[in-house]
């Protein structure tokens, strides 16, 4: 199997659970599938010390002034034997069994002194951008603060129902960022 299906098959488990849930939930109650945390003043709420980004729910449901936030999480995971592959001449990639929603992003064998976020930080503000089709905006949720480890740094990312060019696209932004190795998923 080549990369690029092993990315939709892992994508597909999620974003058939949220549009299942959409449709399940739009059924009963009024929905807002994929809703930005917005402050009173309707502007996307920001957080994070190093990149500041914002926030998606999966699904608010909305029943006789009720407001529900709904979280769909993967319930399965596609098993595979942990890959490697150039992704250029300067990022190697590492890939071991992980789900759309909690993408673990290990990033090490920094080029400069320190990363530059905004790189990152760029990629999720793209990435996090509506671009609705159906029942889905086709855009990711979350992005938590790098923290630092033995090695280098670790974020996660909830892809939510962002594309697989966008999974390739933080790919990118972690080699511009000045990283030359990143680890995909738990025990890379």
């Amino acid at each position: 199997m080549k990369i690029g299906e092993l990315l939709d098959k892992i994508r597909a488990l999620y974003v058939e659970r949220l549009e299942i849930n959409i449709k399940e939930e739009g059924d009963k109650f009024k929905i807002y599938p994929e809703p930005a945390m917005l402050n009173s003043d309707g502007v996307a709420v920001r957080t994070g010390d190093l990149i500041c980004s914002p926030n998606r729910m999966d699904i608010v449901s909305v029943n006789e002034k009720v407001q529900t936030n709904i979280s769909v999480d993967s319930s399965n995971q596609i098993s595979f034997a942990n890959l490697s592959f150039n992704w250029s001449d300067k990022l190697l990639v590492k890939l071991a069994p992980f789900t759309w929603d909690n993408v673990q992003v290990n990033v090490t064998g920094l080029q400069l002194d320190s990363p530059n976020w905004i790189h990152i930080e760029n990629w999720f503000l793209k990435a996090f951008e509506e671009k609705p089709s159906g029942y889905l905006s086709h855009c990711a949720h979350f992005i938590s603060d790098a923290s630092i480890t033995e090695t280098g740094w670790e974020f996660v990312v909830d892809l939510g129902s962002a594309s697989v060019t966008e999974f390739e696209n933080l790919l990118d932004s972690c080699e511009k960022a000045g990283f030359t190795d990143v680890s995909i998923g738990a025990g890379v």
